[in-house]
């Protein structure tokens, strides 16, 4: 009992005969009845949602409640800022490194191959 798009349709139109129902008035009741049914699954998944939404809120907050309680939430703290002082040695050398700076130059110097000239051309080098 469906009409195209895969709606369910109403009774009153299903059991009549198919020239009736290619009237206008039936046509918009059809239209009128698929149009609250959507609005209606709609309000129906949208407080579905919002139901997951406030238990999802609700477990989050009493997770973290507990870890507040249990101090878990300091010692996780404390465990990722060692194990970034571990993966991070920020030592400054005592000297500048001249490899460092031979790479720093290779990066900064640049092939001039065409000279700039106040006419707003260029000529080859």
């Amino acid at each position: 009992d469906s009409v195209e798009g895969g709606a369910k349709c109403g009774e009153n139109v299903c059991n009549l005969p198919a020239e009736s129902i290619s009237t206008p008035v039936v046509l918009q009741d059809m239209l009128q009845q698929r149009a609250k049914a959507a609005i209606e699954g709609a309000k129906e998944r949208n407080v579905a949602r919002e139901n997951q939404r406030l238990a999802d809120l609700y477990v989050h907050r009493l997770i973290r409640r507990i870890a507040v309680k249990l101090n878990w939430v300091e010692e996780e703290r404390r465990e990722r800022e060692r194990h970034l002082r571990k993966a991070f040695p920020w030592v400054v050398p005592d000297r500048p490194s001249r490899r460092r700076d031979r790479k720093r130059e290779l990066r900064h110097r640049h092939v001039v191959e065409y000279e700039e000239v106040p006419g707003g051309g260029q000529f080859l080098m």
